[in-house]
């Protein structure tokens, strides 16, 4: 490798761990049992055609959760996902919500906008 394809990785490199470092900093932590879903009821155009949508608030304050979060389901589990006006699915976006068991990447789930 020439001196430009390392320096060039490099710089990558420290991008994505400075993003990840930055991310980490900045992230939400809630309980689980502090979260309460709410199911509201979407109108539509169509004759006898109804939807639900489910919005997550948070207990103490009576506000929906916006933004990132580290939802802590028990001791040895959490998820990490991003909410839209207590919504899961962000509108025209995809959103990854991540699974850990002790510490360990377990599974995912994208939600598409």
């Amino acid at each position: 490798m020439n001196k430009t394809t390392k320096t060039l990785g490099l710089i990558v490199f420290a991008f994505f761990i400075s993003q990840n470092l930055y991310s980490q900093l900045f992230i939400n932590k809630i309980d689980n049992k502090d979260i309460e879903i709410v199911k509201r009821l979407i109108p539509t155009k169509r004759y006898g055609s109804i939807m639900y949508d489910y919005i997550r608030i948070d207990k103490r304050t009576k506000e929906p959760l916006r933004g990132k979060y580290k939802v802590i389901v028990n001791k040895d589990e959490y998820y990490k996902a991003f909410f839209e006006e207590g919504n899961l699915v962000v509108k025209n976006k995809i959103n990854l919500v991540k699974y850990y068991y002790k510490g360990k990447y377990q599974k995912l789930y994208i939600y598409v906008g």
